[in-house]
């Protein structure tokens, strides 16, 4: 359960403390349609998450922390996953899969990692996987 902690107003910003458990988030949200732009750091599935909101979507860079080490990374466009995203073990650390989105968000391949070796890469709008032999 959260608690609004304090939440001030400056203007074109609202910046909300919420208590979590034992986390401490701070909101930053926009007051009004004329300043869109909004950053956040919130706690999604024990995750320290953070990034930008444009018109209630995310946008541009995201990235995802767990105990220090990061979990993923990416960039959105109008709440839309683009580009290339990475994700690690939060444990040891290594790159375990790499997503490869178009602008229109359409994800085209993936590429497998185990113990930060790239082992495959499944081309997701051919239907291929290409298997990596060492």
């Amino acid at each position: 359960m959260s608690k609004v902690a304090a939440c001030l107003n400056y203007g074109i910003i609202a910046i909300c403390v919420l208590l979590l458990s034992s986390y401490l988030i701070l909101l930053f949200y926009p007051m009004s349609d004329m300043h869109e732009v909004s950053s956040s750091a919130i706690i999604e599935r024990g995750k320290s998450v953070r990034g930008l909101f444009l018109s209630k979507e995310r946008t541009g860079y995201w990235r995802a922390m767990r105990d220090g080490n990061l979990v993923w990374h990416g960039n959105y466009k109008a709440g839309m996953k683009i580009g290339e995203w990475e994700y690690y073990n939060d444990t040891t650390g290594y790159l375990i899969e790499k997503e490869y989105f178009s602008d229109e968000g359409q994800i085209l391949k993936t590429d497998n990692y185990e113990n930060g070796v790239h082992i495959d890469t499944q081309d997701l709008v051919s239907g291929k996987t290409i298997i990596k032999i060492p």
